[in-house]
């Protein structure tokens, strides 16, 4: 039986692996030059650089995820659902920004979900632009982490006595 996570992920296209691919080819120059002797601390340096960047670039890096089906049962007002995506240097701006698990924030990655994208297609004028967040029916495209806050603030009700 096949796992609809690598489904997803053959469908994704050669598009999402080409950086993961150029890195990896920095760190097979790395390892050569490893053995070549002479110039091995640069050789280590292309390596591990290369080596760890075609792992962050690919669409098989780990993250926060829920699936789409589920993401968007949570749609409301007072709940963000944060499209992203694996090499996304905004993407790893805003999770860094927001740290740990966050009860009303729900991340998506896109290139583990074909609807995903595709909802995230249909708010983006047909492109994938992340990181999108969706509160209730607000779609704010590369937000901070300010402008999510603001809008989830925007949703909760007016507390008496709160200036």
């Amino acid at each position: 039986m096949k796992n609809p996570k690598d489904e997803n992920l053959s469908q994704a296209g050669h598009e999402r692996w080409m950086s993961s691919s150029l890195y990896i080819g920095v760190a097979a120059v790395g390892i050569m030059m490893l053995f070549q002797g002479s110039q091995w601390p640069l050789g280590l340096m292309l390596a591990i650089v290369g080596g760890g960047l075609a792992y962050w670039n690919s669409p098989y890096r780990g993250g926060n995820h829920t699936p789409f089906a589920e993401a968007i049962k949570r749609r409301s007002s007072d709940h963000a659902i944060i499209f992203w995506r694996p090499g996304c240097p905004y993407c790893a701006r805003l999770q860094t920004a927001i740290r740990g698990e966050k009860p009303h924030i729900t991340w998506v990655n896109i290139w583990r979900d074909k609807d995903a994208a595709e909802f995230l297609r249909s708010l983006n004028d047909g492109n994938e632009t992340v990181p999108t967040a969706v509160v209730g029916e607000q779609v704010l495209v590369n937000p901070a982490f300010s402008d999510i806050n603001r809008a989830l603030d925007l949703a909760q009700p007016e507390t008496p006595g709160k200036n």
